[in-house]
Order: structure tokens, then sequence, then C-alpha cells
């Protein structure tokens, strides 16, 4: 067979592998959510010197990994918010447009900067509210300008319970396809879900996990692929809500 027959019909192959979680997510139950807070009408919007703390969750085994400190530094040209982890090496800066549409932010491990700013979460707290956002984005390891889409969905109000209380909050659902930087990975997608409460202004917890293909998983077993799905999954990590601490009134 001519090869290059057999490598289109393996990326097809691939390609559909990686459609099935989408398939099987449209296929769940339908959730039961609460009425929309009062809260929601006016949500607060922090001010500088803000903080949110966080115990990061590792997914895969419930465990604590580490704390990090968001606090909100400045809202003009835009928002700055520097995120300090347990150890000096690990404080960082993201930065918003607005809040919270992201311009740089290190959520996944590498500070993504993106042409265009990717929202978190809607401009309305609503549920029912959609966003689509098509961009590039670029990291330090990589010198190329990388493509980059976010699917958003505000599915509608649930109670989270966090170390920090119990909040009414708007359950987000966000998925991103886009282009890796390593050259060995291609069709990679991240999935996150999110609660945002409009009582503090930010998320009282975040979710997330990452997927995508690599050719090192080709071939081998009984079939045309080595295992059921040739996806390769990334770190599955839970940010959990600790403290909040509004900033001091201006007097």
């Amino acid at each position: 067979m001519d090869s290059r027959h057999g490598d289109g019909a393996r990326r097809r192959l691939l390609l559909l592998a990686a459609a099935a979680p989408l398939i099987a997510a449209g296929c769940a139950t339908s959730r039961e959510y609460l009425a929309a807070p009062a809260a929601a009408d006016a949500p607060i919007v922090p001010l500088a010197g803000s903080r949110w703390r966080y115990q990061r969750i590792n997914l895969y085994n419930d465990l604590p990994l580490d704390e990090v400190v968001c606090e909100l530094e400045s809202t003009s040209p835009s928002w700055s918010v520097i995120w300090r982890g347990q150890q000096e090496r690990d404080t960082i800066r993201a930065r918003y447009s607005e809040p919270w549409r992201i311009v740089e932010e290190p959520l996944y491990g590498e500070l993504m900067r993106f042409e265009r700013p990717v929202p978190v979460v809607p401009a309305v707290l609503a549920a029912g509210q959609r966003e689509r956002v098509q961009t590039h984005y670029r990291v330090a390891a990589s010198s190329r300008s990388l493509r980059w889409r976010t699917d958003l969905a505000a599915l509608g109000w649930e109670r989270v319970v966090v170390p920090a209380g119990a909040f009414t909050a708007l359950r987000i659902e966000r998925t991103s396809y886009f282009e890796p930087w390593q050259m060995s990975r291609f069709s990679a997608r991240r999935v996150e879900t999110l609660w945002m409460a409009p009582e503090i202004g930010h998320w009282v917890r975040r979710d997330w996990t990452g997927y995508y293909l690599d050719e090192t998983t080709l071939g081998g077993g009984d079939g045309p692929l080595a295992r059921a799905s040739p996806e390769e999954r990334e770190e599955a990590i839970s940010w959990r809500l600790m403290a909040y601490e509004p900033a001091p009134v201006a007097r």
C-alpha cells in the first residue's frame, strides 16, 4: 500500500480516537442547577491588594501538591496578578486585559502569552453564556507563534464546598484546542471546569487536565493501535480556595 495513504488513514484513526471522550461527554446526564444568587446581579470587582489563597490537589491521587497565593497587584492599564508559590522561585505574574480575560497566565506550568485575550469566565455571569476565541500563543520554550482556540460555556449555578467555605458559584466548562510547542505532539486539548463565585470576584475551584497525541504511541498490539486510545494525558490538577482577603477600603 502507498505509504502516503497509510499515513493518512492512521491520522484519521487518531483523530477519531481523540474525539471519543468529547462524544461521551455529550451523552452525559443533565445536572440539577440552583437559582442564581443575588450577588450575580452585581458581582464584586476586586480592588488592588485582594488576595486568594489556593491549595493545589493532584486529582490522580487526591493528594495536596502545594499552595499558591494570587494577589491582585494592579488594575491599570491591565490586571496584573502575582502568583506566589511556596518557594521564592515559584513567583510569577499573570496578566489579564480585564477580569478575567487572559493575556498571560502560568496555570498549565508554562507562562502562556496570548495575542488576543482569552476568557476564563463569560463577560456576564449567567447560565447559558457561551464564547469562542481563536488566537495564537507563545511560550518561552519555543520561538513559534502557535494556534489556540477556547470554547467556553456557563452551565449553571452549583453549591461548591472548598476549604474556604461553601459558595454558590457558576459552573463553567472550558475546552481549548491548540498546537503544542513540543515537536512530537499534536491534536492537543485541555479540558477545564471552574466555579466562579461573584461574591469574591474570582473562582473558588478550578480543575484541569490535558490530552494530546504522540507518534510514539502508534503501532504494536493486535490492531492498528497499541492500546484502546492513543491519547497521552497531562497532569490533572484542582485549585481549591483556602482563604480570601479583600483589599482594604480606600480612605
